[in-house]
């Protein structure tokens, strides 16, 4: 199996405006260049595992939304290698779903990971809820 490299990625913007503003090494390189947004058009860091080739054995792709009081509101394993990418694994993104105009729901991560079952990824989401909480403390749910 090949060596996997992990880099960090700040995009902006959405649609036709979405695009890729830097990649760095380290998270913290990552967050410091963020904080020179002075909008709202940031979407944040986004780990990206690059060179990666197969999962790890006895594990799939989930995606799980988590609200920020700790609740998993939706977890789904995702098979199909057409639609979802291994290099999404590891990523975590905040969705502020409050400002969505049309029905506006509870704040929430998206995250994606390895995880044996579902519970296992649920665990994973908790964990990265809390470290995404603990570097965004204005976010705390209300």
């Amino acid at each position: 199996m090949s060596k996997t490299t992990t880099v960090y990625m700040v995009t902006s913007g959405a649609y036709s405006d979405y695009r890729v503003d830097g990649i760095f090494s380290t998270r913290e390189i990552a967050e410091e260049f963020t904080k020179r947004f002075q909008d709202n058009y940031c979407n944040g860091v986004r780990e990206v595992v690059i060179d990666a080739v197969a999962p790890p054995e006895g594990m799939d792709m989930y995606q799980l939304t988590m609200l920020l009081d700790g609740t998993a509101e939706q977890c789904n394993c995702r098979t199909d290698p057409d639609r979802y990418e291994a290099s999404d694994v590891g990523t975590v993104r905040f969705m502020e779903r409050s400002k969505y105009p049309l029905k506006p729901r509870k704040d929430a991560l998206l995250v994606t990971c390895w995880a044996t079952d579902e519970q296992h990824a649920v665990k994973i989401g908790a964990e990265r809820l809390a470290e995404w909480l603990y570097s965004n403390p204005g976010r705390v749910p209300a």
